[in-house]
């Protein structure tokens, strides 16, 4: 793998991390339930396609939000595209689905 993804990966799990540890969650995600991403994303340029940086973000999360990506069953990429804008950020919404 690229280490400019490897890094970006870190990045991102390095800050859902620090996310669960600020939350007010008694417990951890249950890493084996159904889950719902939305992913705001910030940029500044067209760079990236919405399905690559979600599959970046899914596969950065893994092991500390989901035992696997594929438990993801419903996601949304938003892209906002701001060219002044100086940093590029993601806002990220995780849902844990009960069905019962």
């Amino acid at each position: 793998m690229p280490k400019r993804y490897v890094a970006y990966k870190e990045v991102v799990l390095m800050h859902g991390i620090d996310a669960i540890n600020r939350s007010s969650y008694a417990d951890r995600p249950d890493l084996s339930a159904d889950y719902r991403l939305e992913l705001v994303v910030y940029l500044t340029s067209y760079s990236g396609d919405w399905d690559n940086i979600g599959g970046t973000i899914s596969d950065a999360l893994q092991g500390q939000f989901w035992d696997n990506d594929g438990q993801i069953v419903s996601g949304q990429v938003h892209k906002i595209i701001n060219k002044k804008e100086k940093n590029c950020r993601v806002e990220i919404t995780i849902e844990e689905l009960n069905y019962s």
